[in-house]
């Protein structure tokens, strides 16, 4: 077989193969909390931090999740445990305007693999 370009080579054809294992964790439990919180209008390049929320169990390292309770419009959100049983919610705006963020029930989740 030759390659498959418009030339005149002799090379083969090059073959591809792809190995992969996935990796399939069935031992995992999901804490979750609530934050009632209002981030406030913030200008571009401005962040906000939240105060903790409780998550009982939740521990330096576990995963997280975060559920913003309304379109974010461009804003950046993560969470993080940013103490035994507390997480924290940070939002940053690059958007290049003012965005000004409503109050609003912030779902936050740990999943913790075991």
């Amino acid at each position: 077989m030759s390659c498959d370009c418009d030339c005149a080579c002799d090379l083969p054809a090059p073959v591809v193969s792809v190995v992969s294992t996935p990796v399939v964790e069935t031992n995992f439990d999901i804490l979750e909390g609530e934050l009632l919180w209002d981030p406030g209008s913030l200008a571009d390049g401005e962040g906000a931090t939240s105060a903790p929320c409780t998550v009982a169990g939740a521990l330096i390292g576990d995963f997280t999740l975060l559920g913003a309770p309304y379109d974010l419009q461009g804003i950046t959100a993560t969470c993080y445990v940013s103490a035994t049983n507390e997480i924290t919610i940070r939002l940053q705006n690059e958007t290049g305007g003012a965005i000004d963020l409503d109050n609003g029930a912030w779902k936050v989740g740990v999943l913790q693999v075991s």
